[in-house]
């Protein structure tokens, strides 16, 4: 096996064999997160059901002696590795930035075909929208400053943009509306073109729960560049037009449609928060970069939190 450059949370390797080449993906567990593994499995159901659909994407390859997603290989010191398998895809990844209009439309074609597989999800949205509170955040916080990373002391400058983020999380969740089985991480990061021109979606691990209407909302200030500055509204609009002319039903999105987005961006920031206390880390380069991702969430969370408001009005135009 070859490893391969990039990934966020996994490792990647390309293994060569007689038949073809395959991507083998070393998942990162956390052993204190036994709903992980679950998670990942329920997500391979969807992803099979969309492959069988014809989304494009590159084959999911289960487990031969389960019929799983994920299996359990021994590492040459003894340790063991938990993996999963594709056929390997030729092509290169999509960056963040904003594409033409062409390329955001077929991208919300291909979410409205998953959306419309319809795969119902049991939680509700008050269940799928979780709340820390402020004393989880201010354990974190006592954690953080006990530490040696260099801004452990503008830890506790963020938290009230966190608190008023949460509140806007919270009063998001009294929505009823069913929720579906999707993606729920389908920006730039995880598609890839292949040398035909053909765009395939990856990276499924993620795939749960959602608010339609939430899922819209977020992707479509994604592909317009949201991370990036104000968003394109253009994009925006074009997004939205494709999602409905694939044949997926929207209703007009409502102001607390960025509830999902919102609950994302809080758990990224905790994610990397973790990551650079060395919980998540795989290495020191890996704890780094749970450094630098912070940092940057100093930054983005209060951007977000003075936009959303202005965002949604926005959306509801559209």
């Amino acid at each position: 096996m070859a490893p391969v450059a990039g990934g966020l949370t996994h490792r990647m390797w390309r293994l060569e064999t007689d038949r073809r080449p395959f991507a083998v993906k070393e998942i990162n567990i956390d052993p204190t997160e036994t709903w992980q593994a679950a998670w990942i499995e329920r997500a391979f159901t969807l992803e099979h059901a969309a492959f069988e659909a014809g989304v494009p994407m590159p084959r999911p390859v289960p487990a031969v002696a389960t019929g799983l997603c994920l299996a359990e290989v021994p590492r040459r010191d003894g340790s063991t590795a938990t993996v999963r398998v594709h056929e390997w895809a030729e092509g290169e990844g999509l960056h963040h930035t904003v594409y033409p209009a062409d390329v955001a439309s077929r991208v919300a074609g291909m979410i409205a075909r998953i959306h419309m597989l319809g795969m119902p999800a049991p939680e509700t949205l008050a269940e799928a929208l979780t709340i820390s509170g402020d004393e989880h955040w201010r354990v974190l916080a006592e954690r953080v400053e006990r530490s040696d990373i260099e801004w452990r002391w503008e830890f506790r400058g963020i938290l009230h943009t966190v608190r008023e983020l949460e509140a806007y999380v919270e009063a998001s969740r009294s929505d009823t509306t069913p929720l579906i089985m999707s993606h729920r991480d389908a920006d730039q990061k995880n598609w890839m073109k292949t040398p035909a021109g053909e765009l395939l979606l990856v990276d499924w691990d993620a795939a749960g729960r959602v608010h339609p209407r939430h899922e819209v909302a977020g992707l479509a200030l994604r592909w317009a560049g949201v991370g990036l500055a104000e968003p394109d509204w253009k994009i925006v609009r074009a997004w939205i037009r494709a999602y409905r002319a694939a044949g997926a039903e929207l209703d007009r999105i409502q102001p607390g449609d960025l509830g999902e987005f919102v609950s994302v961006a809080i758990w990224w920031f905790e994610y990397n928060v973790r990551r650079a206390l060395g919980e998540r880390a795989r290495d020191e380069a890996d704890r780094r970069l749970g450094i630098d991702m912070t940092r940057r969430e100093f930054k983005s969370l209060p951007r977000v939190l003075g936009s959303i408001e202005r965002w949604a009005r926005v959306l509801e135009e559209e």
